[in-house]
């Protein structure tokens, strides 16, 4: 029996344990004992299961069970799975989106289908593009609602070029498997790095705001809304490799319908129904892309080919003129300025020459560029050698 002294002692102890300070050390030192702590992509779920409010259904298998706690899922999609719900409103929608195209339906299908999973080995970045009135915002609106948990909006700047890199907007993201963001307003230069990053599958470093940096593997799968693409300065296949482009071509002004993201609503279990055909098919056929996404995708690449534009608006092509590798820099440097963009360095400039079937070739203490001449008119044709 303890006597007096160890029951005060005992008590001492009790009431001391509950002071903040050391329940916060307890805290500290469990989250690194390994038998206890777990890493953020643990508590993602499997790659394959979508956690409904009545059980669990797994992609890989098109099975539908009860959730189990090893699933270590701790997200939702807000609403019961219906096999039997249907959803002709959105198939009416999303056909005379797509301007009645099929194979751009089967596309978004398989495209939406592959963001239900956690999966990135496609490695892309899908971007809807078109003015007003044409239905992406609807398109991406509805997805965040299917997804719900496991969907989130972010501001484009998480994804653009800027001076702050430190922002905590990647932080958030764990766990996600689509991320939606929309800008209308003005052209963005492309983060290329960033977005090699995430949907590469490579490990990320993020933190929240006064926190310390931690590490995961980004799941999602990255869905732009734009009216005019972000500027997008590589031109190798890394970048454009991941680029997929869906037009929305079609315009409902006029005849708009105001009650249709409502009416979608009430379609959910019906429209996951179809995404979770969607994947199924992705998973047999892979993302085959439509003759109109390739199209978009390449014309988008040619305008963004800065250097290549300016070899068609500026400079003669001809076998039997040269021009100054400095002038011919210099020429390119004042197009970029006249017409808003970015002029790249010398050396940059250079390698996209090379790229381009560019050498140069030294002459007379001067660089030069064969096969090309600038325009008579132009203010550097100075340049123009014969």
């Amino acid at each position: 029996v303890a006597s007096d002294e160890e029951r005060k002692k005992d008590l001492r102890w009790a009431i001391g344990a509950e002071n903040l300070s050391r329940f916060n050390s307890m805290l500290s030192v469990a989250e690194a004992f390994d038998p206890i702590a777990i890493t953020a992509d643990a508590w993602e779920g499997g790659d394959w299961l979508i956690q409904f409010e009545n059980g669990v259904y797994d992609l890989e298998t098109a099975t539908f069970r009860d959730g189990l706690p090893e699933d270590m899922n701790y997200q939702s999609t807000g609403f019961n799975y219906d096999p039997q719900a249907t959803c002709p409103v959105w198939e009416d929608a999303i056909l005379e989106m797509m301007d009645n195209d099929p194979e751009m339906v089967s596309f978004l299908q398989h495209a939406i289908g592959y963001s239900l999973t956690g999966s990135t080995r496609e490695q892309c970045l899908f971007i809807l593009t078109g003015y007003g009135c044409n239905g992406k915002s609807v398109v991406l609106d509805t997805l965040l609602h299917l997804l719900h948990e496991y969907g989130m909006n972010s501001p484009f700047s998480a994804f653009e070029v800027k001076n702050n890199e430190q922002s905590n907007e990647l932080a958030r993201l764990v766990g996600a498997r689509l991320v939606s963001s929309s800008e209308s307003s003005q052209t963005r230069k492309l983060n290329e790095e960033r977005i090699k990053m995430i949907t590469g599958g490579d490990k990320v470093t993020a933190r929240f705001l006064y926190q310390e940096h931690f590490t995961y593997t980004p799941k999602f799968k990255l869905w732009f809304a734009v009216n005019t693409l972000p500027e997008i300065r590589g031109t190798d296949n890394g970048i454009w490799r991941r680029i997929k482009v869906i037009p929305f071509d079609v315009s409902f002004k006029g005849r708009e319908d105001f009650e249709l993201t409502d009416k979608l609503l009430k379609e959910l279990p019906g429209i996951m129904n179809w995404a979770i055909r969607g994947a199924h098919l992705w998973i047999k056929n892979g993302l085959p892309e439509p003759h109109r996404v390739k199209s978009a995708t390449n014309e988008y690449r040619s305008e963004s080919d800065i250097v290549a534009v300016f070899l068609d608006e500026k400079v003669i092509k001809n076998q039997a003129q040269s021009v100054k590798a400095s002038k011919l820099y210099a020429t390119f440097r004042d197009h970029c300025i006249r017409s808003g963009q970015h002029a790249m360095s010398v050396s940059m400039f250079g390698r996209q020459m090379r790229q381009l079937g560019y050498d140069k070739r030294k002459s007379n203490g001067a660089m030069i560029y064969d096969g090309v001449g600038l325009e008579l008119d132009d203010p550097y044709d100075g340049a123009l050698m014969p």
